[in-house]
């Protein structure tokens, strides 16, 4: 079973880990919880942690993120309600899982897909969280390079869900995922759930990359994948909003000491 370390002087988020209960069903052990910097410092001596969150203001956890980051931990974000707790540690656990397995580069695109679906689903908060996780995935560039955020909006969507899918939303974004997400010509795509019709398709360069060489990169695969949906799946789907971001960061849900 895996460990989690909380580190947090915010009395809803230390609430959320005490209360929950879903811990050992999710293959972890009751958490290690402390309200300052310097006690888990200590800790971090004579405990086996897999996964840390921290939640403190950083003059007082400097020390702290300077072990873990030495140690390549893996970070979570202390959020405050138990199906966000939830959805975090399943994603965790799926890091922690690859890592241990990642004997070879066929883990690292699973790897990035799970961090890109944090960012774009809103769970992750933390520039240390992100920084860490895109070091371990050897993208510490992305934190701060151009990247494109597309709004994919379904036609008549309702219609199409009830009289020709059937199958519900779940398995339709599954579906759609197989058509839009992949690593394509030094670009990641990874695309959000359904929501209210319309899904956020996220490109973010594997390699440097001028922001106009991107769109056309990136316009030409959505178009591209847009046409096979139709051909394949009878979706109409529409390329809407198209957002260029100042790095991944732009998406983050920033915490308040950050």
């Amino acid at each position: 079973m895996y460990t989690v370390m909380l580190v947090t002087d915010q009395p809803r988020v230390l609430s959320n880990f005490e209360r929950f209960e879903r811990w050992e069903e999710l293959g972890y052990t009751q958490p290690l919880l402390f309200t300052n910097a310097a006690d888990a410092l200590a800790a971090l001596t004579s405990r086996a942690v897999h996964a840390v969150s921290v939640d403190v203001p950083p003059e007082e956890s400097a020390a702290l993120y300077d072990r873990l980051h030495g140690m390549s931990m893996f970070f979570l974000e202390p959020v405050c309600d138990p199906d966000a707790l939830s959805a975090v540690l399943e994603r965790m656990t799926r890091m922690i899982e690859a890592r241990a397995a990642a004997s070879s580069s066929a883990q690292t695109p699973m790897l990035r897909e799970t961090f890109f679906q944090t960012l774009l689903d809103g769970l992750m908060r933390s520039q240390s969280v992100m920084r860490n996780r895109l070091n371990m995935l050897g993208l510490s560039a992305a934190a701060d390079a151009p990247c494109l955020l597309v709004t994919l909006r379904m036609e008549n969507g309702e219609e199409y869900l009830r009289e020709v899918w059937r199958y519900g939303r779940a398995r339709l974004t599954m579906a759609l995922r197989k058509f839009f997400q992949r690593d394509r010509e030094s670009i990641a795509y990874t695309l959000s759930g359904l929501r209210a019709g319309s899904m956020r398709l996220l490109a973010c360069p594997l390699v440097d990359m001028e922001t106009a060489a991107l769109r056309s990169i990136a316009m030409g695969y959505v178009n591209q994948q847009i046409s096979r949906v139709e051909e394949f799946l009878g979706l109409d789907l529409r390329a809407g909003s198209v957002e260029e971001l100042d790095g991944l960061k732009a998406l983050l849900r920033i915490a308040p000491h950050e």
